[in-house]
Formats: structure tokens, sequence, C-alpha cells
């Protein structure tokens, strides 16, 4: 995909081209260095499920917000349901740097914030994580049989201090 293959309302043709290029020069640094390759990866995913479903299509908002929905629907998970909401929500930030940097689609606020704003209400809808606990039988267990030598005494001594603190 290429600059030309974006549909943008926002774009203003009267743009001289100085300044387009000094935009372009900024835009390109937008995707940090450090997190890259996830970057890259979220924006080849979109390009390829574009490619497979609209060949010759252009980025739009609509095309941008069927994405989401697909992720939602047909996202790869270990059960076979679509992708949970704090997925999208990571996907959806990568993917509109990259789409700015590597494409210049500049989508008005307004289509990212309808898809943030349906992802966040899925992720309302999806039952919590249950954080994994250790039963009071267990930590029993714990402090009496592991030894008190140095490799466990240290850890024993962390353990009790967090269960004091976090109660």
């Amino acid at each position: 995909m290429s600059h030309n293959n974006v549909n943008n309302d926002d774009d203003t043709i009267a743009t001289p081209p100085d300044m387009k290029q000094a935009a372009a020069t900024l835009v390109s640094h937008v995707i940090p260095q450090v997190s890259a390759d996830q970057y890259n990866d979220a924006g080849e995913k979109f390009e390829n499920w574009l490619k497979s479903k609209y060949e010759g299509k252009s980025v739009s908002e609509n095309v941008v917000m069927a994405y989401f929905t697909h992720l939602k629907e047909s996202g790869k998970t270990k059960s076979g349901e679509g992708l949970k909401g704090s997925s999208r929500m990571s996907i959806m930030s990568r993917l509109k740097t990259y789409l700015l940097a590597k494409h210049g689609f500049n989508s008005n606020s307004k289509c990212w914030t309808t898809i943030a704003r349906t992802i966040q209400d899925d992720m309302n809808q999806e039952p919590p994580k249950q954080a994994k606990t250790f039963t009071q039988q267990q930590l029993d267990d714990f402090f009496t049989t592991a030894p008190n030598d140095d490799n466990w005494l240290v850890t024993k001594v962390a353990a009790s201090v967090a269960i004091v603190c976090g109660n």
C-alpha cells in the first residue's frame, strides 16, 4: 500500500510539497524503535487481511472498523473465539500509529474513538480474570515444611511480609 491507496477525507490538496515532506519526516518517527516489530506485525496483518478480503480497496475508516469487527468475531484464540478486548485495544493502538507512519492515514478521532468505545464495552462484558492465589492450607504447608536454610528463609520472610502487608 502506498499513500495514494489511502482514503483520507482530512487530506488537503492545497498543502505545499515542502510542508508535506516536513510532515512525512515527522510522522515517520512515530513508531517507537524498541517495539517497531510489534507495530509492523500489526500493520502487516491488517494489510494481509485487507488484501485478502478487499483487493484493490483503500484504507478508510469503514475498512478499519470492519477489521476490528473481524478481530472480534474470528481472531485466533485457544478457545476458537475472537480476540479479547484487551488484545484488540493493544492492536488498535499499534495499528493507528502504523497507519499514520507508513501510509499517512490520519483518520479523524471519531473512527478511533468509536472503535475504542466498542472494545471497552466488550471488555466490560467479559468476565474478569481471576488471579491465582494460594489457599490458607498451601501457605501453612509451605511455612511448616520448607526448610529454614538460606535458600528458603528469605522466601519465607518475603511471603510473611506480603501476607501481613497485603491484609
